[in-house]
């Protein structure tokens, strides 16, 4: 782990806790599975849904699949929480923070964040994308939740967000409910 910079599970606790106090707004949304008519072309994207990031799936693919996939992260950071051992995959790392972040519990990929626009919904919201868009899209109304403005669905205990900041997404987020408390209400 860098020492210059917090770990790598900053990246995905400060999203969430900046959206708890307000200075984030967020649309937290639980999509479709990306199959059918709702699919938007992604060729140059890797699409996340409630339970897949590209070829990923949360509950399923391993530490070794998210290498494959991924490639070897540019840090990593480890976390005993109530919920096991949490290891953090950081990728495109500079500054404070990784652009892309995967959570491991216990070995089996859990959660998911990212800022780059390499990632979409199945409904092609993305980060930069501006929040009419977004809601116009994803076919939902940004409405004050919990954790701030939000776009909230629950689908088996799997939750897809896109939080916002400044008007524009800002991050993609796919979680299980295994993945931990702060990422939920």
């Amino acid at each position: 782990m860098s020492e210059s910079r917090p770990p790598v599970r900053a990246f995905m606790l400060v999203s969430f806790f900046l959206a708890a106090l307000g200075t984030v707004p967020v649309a937290s949304a639980r999509f479709d599975s990306g199959v059918g008519p709702t699919a938007v072309a992604t060729a140059d994207r890797e699409v996340v849904t409630f339970s897949r990031v590209g070829s990923l799936r949360l509950g399923e693919s391993t530490e070794a699949d998210v290498v494959d996939i991924a490639g070897n992260p540019d840090d990593v950071d480890e976390s005993e929480e109530f919920s096991g051992l949490h290891r953090y995959f950081g990728y495109r790392c500079g500054g404070q923070f990784c652009v892309t972040t995967y959570d491991l519990l216990d070995g089996v990929l859990v959660g998911f964040a990212s800022r780059s626009k390499s990632f979409s919904t199945s409904r092609g919201s993305r980060p930069g994308l501006r929040r009419r868009t977004a809601e116009r899209r994803e076919r939902r109304k940004a409405r004050v939740g919990c954790a701030g403005l939000a776009i909230s669905r629950t689908r088996i205990g799997d939750t897809l967000d896109l939080l916002f900041s400044r008007g524009k997404v800002s991050v993609i987020v796919s979680h299980t409910s295994e993945a931990g408390s702060f990422f939920g209400c």
